[in-house]
């Protein structure tokens, strides 16, 4: 099946497989085929494929390096989860720095953690990604993560990977 990557979040989906149905921001990430540019999309319940999708190129000259193999410095923001409640997870790239951050402006106690980390590149190798997919790969690895944040520090420190860890109350 075609999914439209724009409208796709908000559209209703039913898997063939289990009878899943859902919304298009509950599917789970499949592979991403770097050549063609199409992202799967799979049944967060059987991991059957739902269908795929093609992302619009917005910058054809920017493509070219990530095909090549060059990085791309341009910072990036992903959100990996956010729900109804007030409580939001993303992380912010830049060519050599990580910071995951959450927020969480729930009334019984709003709340913030940011997890610096400034050897990007030491997380690629330990997610054995280029540079380039570390976007890509941060979503795949922590999108609908409600505890993203202790995931991501266990693997840190698990890899003996060095950051700074904030942790405020508003």
């Amino acid at each position: 099946m075609k999914i439209n990557i724009q409208t796709y979040l908000d559209e209703n989906f039913t898997c063939s497989e289990c009878g899943w149905t859902g919304k298009g921001s509950q599917l789970s990430l499949g592979e991403f085929h770097e050549m063609s540019g199409i992202i799967d999309f799979e049944c967060p319940k059987c991991i059957s494929h739902i269908g795929s999708a093609a992302p619009i190129i917005s910058d054809p000259e920017k493509y070219a390096k990530y095909l090549k193999g060059e990085i791309i410095d341009d910072p990036s923001t992903t959100v990996v989860y956010e729900d109804d409640f007030g409580r939001k997870i993303w992380f912010y790239t830049e060519k050599i720095s990580i910071r995951l951050h959450m927020q969480d402006l729930r009334p019984d106690g709003e709340k913030e953690i940011s997890i610096f980390v400034y050897d990007a590149l030491k997380v690629c190798e330990a997610l054995k990604c280029h540079r380039n997919d570390l976007d890509e790969k941060l979503l795949y690895s922590y999108y609908n993560e409600v505890d993203a944040i202790d995931v991501f520090t266990a693997f840190l420190n698990k890899n003996n990977i060095e950051y700074d860890y904030y942790s405020g109350m508003k």
